[in-house]
């Protein structure tokens, strides 16, 4: 029979208290394993700042919903005890911290914590009133702890940004804006404005009219990070420290850096959580930085649990839900965006937005996917799908093929839609045309070009090719267009040299502001392209031999491979990059011998 201890153990209230701090624990005791990832392992952890306070509150929530199904067997069941929910609750807390720990296989990590946690019940039953001393003294504490945590995260950052502001030095006089728009994953090849038959993209064809439209822009790589980093510092990607697992190094100033010491106001708002945040080291310069969103589903992605589950085909296909917890879309970035504009003030302000929605999963609204649909086509979507190796057999899927490109595009109509109504916002008050206004990609998508799909493995041209218009009024001629093949890398200068900010560049590269104020804009830039090997990439794509290099002199691109296998095209007259023409030894040498001149001491690791 149970003691008078136990029976107040076995009370509604308590149930609930013990649920409560086991939840919170768990929350907790991710926190310090995260921590220790990234600052002493120094491992990317992928979770914004907020997990201090969101992790804990998530796991609390995930525990009390089950605690509700346990309390109503219980109330059915009476003989299920307190016993029987430190057991179940405990082994829960135990798998969640085990789950951190990827190698773990989680079914075995599932089986430790059932079995830990029923020996924890066991010698917890023996002293019930131990138990209940823990729970009254280590509810408030655990709450208290992750208040703290929560009010002390977001008030430094607060601290910070106001104490950045207040330190700025007077802006040059009559300094424009600055705003730097990347589509991210939207590559030229699917713009109504680049002559694709599709109207993907009206409003930037719009932009394009009022500015100077870019032909043949190059990313210096064809994934995000390396990508942004090169954008960001005028330097080539081997210059910097920004790869797969490891973030963007201060040896090198950042735009928003220069730009900060000049007096400018320095936002980013970012959709590309994964790759752009706080860790990567991209927000360097910037007084105010959104990435991770505080919204319900960046909530629950805070807990290891619920993230892990819900990236299981078998939990989510039953309800076709494919989208990433927490991703933000192009109007809530525009919207963090205003926001911030609304207290900016009278300094001029730089500000970087990034916008996610052409990244796959590819999840259009119906009426636009309908607008792009193929006729006739209707397969299954399987947004668990994506083919970045080379599939077995000679090619890919065509209804796979078909139905994603369709709904990238619908994507690049539904982002378009919300770059139109922010330049909308922007003319209403009164700032558009005082603002340079830069739009770009960091890197395009391959959808069935030498049969991979995806980025980030290889370096032809769907990933390289990405679309770059220049909007300033008085600053910048409108409706003109540049032909030559030029690098992301060259905004930075560009920049400099548009909003005339005082002193030389720190950046490298050349102002593409050669191209409408030089009569004769001088040789063409020999631009180069670098993607990195990494264990951890699919296995099957051009990368998976090693690291690759390639350059882009007049018309030819030049790509070698990481086992040395060289490939040369033609991409002005072959856009599909179908005709290798490295049988010309002439063109093979020269570019041979740009690529080193470029890249010194460096070759393709294995």
């Amino acid at each position: 029979m149970s003691g008078p201890g136990e029976e107040a153990l076995n009370r509604t209230g308590f149930l609930v208290r013990l649920i409560a701090l086991l939840g919170l624990t768990a929350g907790l005791g991710e926190v310090l394993l995260f921590e220790a990832q990234k600052y002493i392992l120094h491992l990317f952890i992928f979770v914004g700042r907020d997990l201090v306070w969101m992790a804990p509150l998530s796991e609390l929530i995930l525990f009390l919903v089950l605690g509700v199904v346990f309390l109503l067997v219980h109330r059915l069941f009476p003989r299920i005890t307190w016993v029987t929910a430190l057991t179940i609750f405990g082994s829960l807390t135990v798998m969640a911290l085990l789950w951190m720990y990827t190698p773990f296989h989680k079914g075995a990590a599932l089986l430790l914590a059932l079995g830990v946690g029923v020996q924890g019940a066991r010698m917890a039953r023996r002293r019930p009133a131990l138990v209940a001393a823990v729970v009254r003294v280590g509810l408030p504490l655990t709450i208290v702890l992750t208040l703290v945590m929560g009010i002390g995260t977001r008030g430094m950052r607060w601290w910070q940004e106001r104490r950045a502001v207040a330190a700025l030095p007077a802006a040059p006089g009559h300094a424009p804006n600055i705003l730097l728009i990347i589509l991210d994953t939207v590559r030229a090849w699917d713009l109504s404005g680049y002559g694709y038959h599709r109207p993907t993209m009206p409003e930037l064809d719009k932009l394009m009219q009022s500015g100077v439209r870019f032909d043949w822009a190059f990313s210096q790589a064809p994934w995000t990070l390396p990508s942004h980093a090169s954008l960001f510092t005028g330097r080539f990607p081997h210059e910097l420290q920004a790869d797969w697992l490891s973030p963007m190094d201060t040896s090198h100033p950042t735009l928003a850096e220069v730009l900060s010491a000049h007096g400018f106001l320095t936002g980013g708002f970012v959709g590309n959580e994964l790759y752009l945040d706080y860790e990567k080291g991209l927000h360097r310069g910037f007084q105010h930085y959104e990435d991770y969103p505080v919204s319900l589903g960046e909530l629950f992605r805070n807990s290891v649990i619920v993230r892990e589950l819900s990236g299981k085909r078998w939990l989510r296909e039953p309800f076709k839900s494919y989208e990433v917890l927490g991703r933000k879309d192009a109007e809530t970035v525009n919207r963090e965006f205003l926001s911030w504009l609304d207290g900016s003030g009278e300094r001029p302000f730089f500000a970087f937005l990034n916008y996610f929605d052409a990244h796959a999963p590819y999840l259009p609204a119906d009426s636009v996917a309908r607008r792009f649909a193929t006729p006739g086509l209707h397969p299954l979507y399987d947004g668990w799908t994506l083919y970045r190796g080379r599939p077995k057999g000679d090619s890919l899927p065509l209804d796979y093929v078909l139905d994603n490109r369709d709904r990238y595009d619908a994507m690049l109509a539904q982002m378009d839609a919300a770059l139109g109504r922010l330049f909308a916002e922007l003319a209403r008050r009164g700032v558009l045309d005082q603002t340079i206004v830069i739009v770009t990609s960091d890197h395009g998508e391959e959808f069935g070009e030498h049969n991979l799909m995806g980025h980030g493995n290889s370096l032809y041209l769907p990933l390289l090719h990405v679309p770059m218009v220049i909007r300033y009024p008085g600053g910048v001629p409108a409706g003109s267009q540049v032909t030559q093949p030029v690098a992301l890398r060259d905004i930075a200068s560009t920049i400099m040299d548009l909003a005339r900010i005082p002193g030389p560049s720190p950046f490298p590269g050349r102002t593409l502001t050669r191209f409408w104020r030089d009569s004769i804009p001088g040789s063409p830039d020999t631009l180069l392209m670098e993607l990195e090997y990494n264990s951890r990439l699919p296995k099957g794509t051009p990368v998976d031999k090693g690291s690759m290099r390639a350059v882009v002199l007049d018309s030819l691109h030049y790509i070698l491979n990481g086992d040395k296998r060289e490939e040369l095209y033609d991409f002005l007259r072959d856009s599909v990059e179908a005709h290798d023409l490295k049988g010309d030894s002439t063109d093979l040498d020269r570019h041979r011998k740009a690529l080193q001149a470029l890249t010194p001491a460096q070759g393709s690791r294995p």
